[in-house]
């Protein structure tokens, strides 16, 4: 990463959080005010949980485990619950109320520290999540693409792993096999048939046990489409997660569920803002520039 480009990402960054933080104190009066009850869920996509050296983490992705159990305690003393996708797709299903206070909690990548720190961590406090593997590169001790071939970090977990994981009631998902921008690809349908449909029956062969839901690799706008829709809802899911800001109401569109990023920099204090949708802006922002 170049110091030009450092020097910008730090100046942006400021002026998001700026912003957000402007966000959050409207949305936190408008809350004593109004005592809002949306009844909608949110999201939240994490990748990997574990404590590496900024500077060998050039897409910001990793959360130090010690900073992931402080945001579950925020999540819990605050009057949170933890559910489930499954629990996420009955209330979208069906009239029933909910509190808006629901978080469900989703990995992307499948890095071998989801099972030594976050696995680990929500088996001791009886938490769920998902993960959403990327199945050409579980088991093969290969480092992700976006890591220098001979880095420490960017590890894939394994299948015995995996496996133990889902027999303790973690949920497992589809991120296609090879972690492929779909949009890009959506000319080619039999190339998303086999990133799609084939990495669903890989881990259903593996772990014996139905996999409902897919996550996009990269999640943004542009990544997925009609076409890549059609052929998820096809190939048997139930649902699908995008990587774009928000929270999911009632009849949305439940294969282009909403996900809050969280980060290297998110502090307790910026966890909250981001749980309260201080930060549902960014995205909104960019897809009308796009």
């Amino acid at each position: 990463m170049t110091t030009l480009y450092w020097y910008r990402y730090v100046v942006k960054l400021y002026i998001i959080n700026l912003i957000s933080f402007f966000v959050f104190i409207i949305l936190i009066i408008k809350d004593k005010l109004f005592r809002n009850e949306d009844n909608d869920m949110r999201i939240l996509v994490y990748h990997s949980i574990m404590k590496v050296p900024k500077n060998k983490d050039t897409l910001r992705i990793t959360v130090p485990p010690k900073l992931f159990q402080m945001q579950l305690a925020y999540l819990l003393s605050s009057g949170y619950s933890i559910v489930s996708m499954d629990n996420l797709l009955d209330y979208m299903s069906n009239d029933k109320p909910v509190s808006n206070k629901k978080i469900v909690l989703t990995f992307d990548d499948g890095f071998d520290d989801n099972f030594d720190y976050s696995y680990n961590i929500l088996k001791k406090n009886g938490l769920t999540a998902t993960y959403f593997l990327t199945c050409n590169y579980i088991g093969s001790n290969r480092v992700f693409p976006w890591y220098d071939e001979n880095s420490p970090y960017g590890k894939p977990i394994t299948w015995e792993e995996v496996s133990r994981m889902a027999s303790d009631g973690m949920g497992i998902g589809s991120h296609t096999l090879t972690h492929i921008n779909l949009g890009r690809i959506s000319h080619d349908t039999g190339k998303l048939y086999e990133e799609i449909k084939t990495s669903k029956e890989m881990l259903e062969d593996k772990l014996k046990m139905p996999v409902r839901y897919f996550s996009y690799p990269f999640g943004c706008k542009g990544s997925y489409n009609a076409i890549t829709e059609d052929i998820i809802k096809k190939s048997g899911y139930k649902a699908a997660c995008v990587d774009i800001f928000g929270v999911n109401k009632k009849n949305d569109n439940i294969f282009e569920l909403k996900r809050t990023r969280i980060d290297w920099n998110d502090t307790l204090f910026r966890f909250r803002m981001k749980i309260e949708g201080a930060y549902d802006w960014v995205d909104r922002l960019r897809s009308k520039s796009r």
